[in-house]
């Protein structure tokens, strides 16, 4: 038996070693349970899926799979929403196979990812609906990237082909999956995610979010990220819930959508990163809120990373009189890396927050301050670590453990962290290998994500990389964007990037951002980056007048 499962109280799931195991039992105990249903506008159900149902059609295809290749061989997953992609999903965990889950490209986009994904993973073999492998072999068929792939059309498979599946022993250390980092800051890596690890990221999410079989998630995040993948697709099978799965792009042309199938359905769990709470409060107007009932809910989760007091309170207070409350907001942390969550707040207890001096802050210096005032900077707490996860804050220039309240990199370890990148050993080791200078203590995942420890609660203040110092003085780019977009109305919040650039020898700002589209036609542009140069002046200038008097 794991010993993070220890104090689970299912027998059923303490003696599991691997994920696939437990939807195993859990279909052989209670196969009629619908385990997940597909809102394709957002609002109607449209499909559902039992556990029977899951295994019966997971085997049906691993039985292909199975003909086209044997248990290690990565599986391209390539899907538009639905229930057909979690199916294809299952397909692989339960067989052994690795899937590697992605997003298909859109007419001549994303088909860049798509091939860097297939060079990297070395995939042979695509799983794919007949819409999207039609389309690629429309578009893409002479393709250098495409030649040799074996591929495997989910349409063209029957349920009784389930009976030709071969039963594989499967053990906890065999990988899983293979989840790409989004390749915002470079390319696409594979993080090797194994059946331990979903099994323990699993059981940590049910102890720190309170999950029992009463789980209702109304879910809209992408299933081929972690957040979507390991939070809203994986966890209801594994405490027996439910989960309500709608495409994104439904809430991202109206995010009522999402609200009012919370209502509807009276979900529990739900949530998503920092910007969808600004979304909700700038696109929904007071009067729609009137008649919404969101009293269901007992987590709304924030993983995003730095998470902004301001988008927590505004939403609580936009939406009260749809009976949301700060105790339902949740902060919490993660990555693909650590196959999602690190930490995370407690359940039904308001957010924590930490009043902190700005101008020692910018010095990477953490000063805590009683009353907030105009020099006082407002973080937010993604919650403490549970079962075996440890988490450290360390000083990336000498690899020393830093005590409490002093900023550094987030080093992780425990069960939740993955073995490495596919393919690339070396960068492997740097990371997912680090030991402690002072004390030799590891291994451990460097995050290169900036923190620092306070009364045991994790605040995240930034990436290691995205520190911009000008004058000598540290300027965090999320804090940036921040200022500019809450004190300029033309400028559309969660759209701009703040960034770097060296020029004869001295680093410099760069701000790219998108207005509204309100202010597309009319704003006075001038007048627009005269007010951001401004603000952004106001603030360096006072940091710059502290730090010589």
């Amino acid at each position: 038996m794991h010993s993070f499962l220890k104090d689970n109280h299912e027998e059923l799931i303490r003696s599991c070693n691997t994920y696939a195991e437990v939807i195993n039992k859990r279909s052989a105990a209670n196969p009629d349970h619908v385990v997940f249903k597909f809102l394709p506008d957002g609002v109607n159900e449209d499909g559902s899926l039992t556990y029977q149902q899951l295994i019966c059609k997971s085997k049906a295809v691993a039985a292909i799979l199975q003909q086209n290749g044997s248990k290690g061989d990565n599986v391209l997953l390539l899907f538009q929403p639905g229930l057909d992609y979690i199916v294809s999903l299952f397909a692989c965990l339960l067989s052994g196979f690795v899937a590697v889950p992605a997003y298909p490209p859109r007419r001549n986009r994303g088909i860049e990812r798509i091939f860097k994904i297939i060079d990297d993973s070395e995939v042979q073999i695509c799983l794919v609906s007949k819409h999207i492998y039609n389309d690629i072999q429309r578009n893409f068929s002479d393709d250098e990237n495409l030649k040799g792939l074996s591929w495997v059309v989910y349409d063209d498979i029957s349920n009784e082909s389930s009976h030709g599946f071969i039963e594989t022993e499967l053990m906890p250390d065999d990988i899983a999956l293979l989840q790409y980092t989004s390749g915002s800051t470079g390319d696409p890596k594979g993080v090797i995610i194994s059946q331990k690890n979903l099994l323990y990221n699993s059981e940590y999410i049910r102890q720190s979010f309170n999950h029992d079989e009463h789980l209702v998630g109304v879910n809209w995040l992408p299933v081929f990220h972690d957040m979507g993948l390991i939070g809203t697709v994986l966890q209801p099978p594994y405490v027996g819930g439910v989960s309500y799965l709608m495409p994104p792009v439904t809430i991202l042309k109206n995010p009522l959508i999402w609200l009012k199938a919370i209502e509807k359905y009276r979900a529990n769990t739900v949530g998503g990163p920092n910007f969808i709470y600004d979304y909700c409060v700038q696109r929904i107007s007071n009067e729609e809120c009137k008649d919404l009932d969101l009293s269901s809910v007992n987590v709304f989760f924030c993983g995003a990373e730095p998470i902004r007091e301001a988008t927590l309170t505004s939403f609580a207070e936009k939406f009260k009189t749809a009976k949301a409350t700060h105790e339902m907001l949740y902060p919490c942390y993660g990555m693909a890396e650590t196959t999602l969550i690190v930490t995370g707040g407690v359940y039904n207890e308001k957010p924590v927050y930490l009043d902190i001096d700005a101008d020692a802050f910018s010095k990477n210096t953490i000063e805590v301050v009683e009353e907030k005032g105009k020099n006082t900077v407002t973080l937010v707490s993604s919650g403490t670590t549970w079962l075996e996860t440890e988490v450290l804050v360390v000083d990336p220039r000498t690899n020393n453990k830093l005590s409490e309240g002093n900023i550094g990199e987030v080093w992780i370890g425990g069960p939740t962290v993955a073995s490495g990148y596919y393919g690339r050993e070396d960068e492997s080791v740097r990371l997912f290998n680090a030991f402690t200078s002072d004390s030799n203590e590891g291994p451990y995942f460097k995050s290169g994500d900036l923190g620092f420890i306070y009364n045991k609660e994790v605040f995240i203040t930034g990436r290691l990389r995205d520190v911009i110092i000008i004058r000598g003085i540290n300027f965090y780019p999320s804090d940036i964007e921040f200022l500019i977009q809450d004190n300029i109305k033309e400028l559309k919040r969660n759209a701009g990037a703040a960034f770097s650039v060296v020029e004869e020898g001295q680093e410099r700002l760069v701000i790219v951002q998108e207005l509204e589209r309100t202010a597309m036609r009319d704003t006075d542009h001038d007048y627009v980056i005269r007010k951001v140069r401004e603000l952004v002046s106001e603030i360096m200038f006072w940091k710059c007048m502290i730090l010589f008097l």
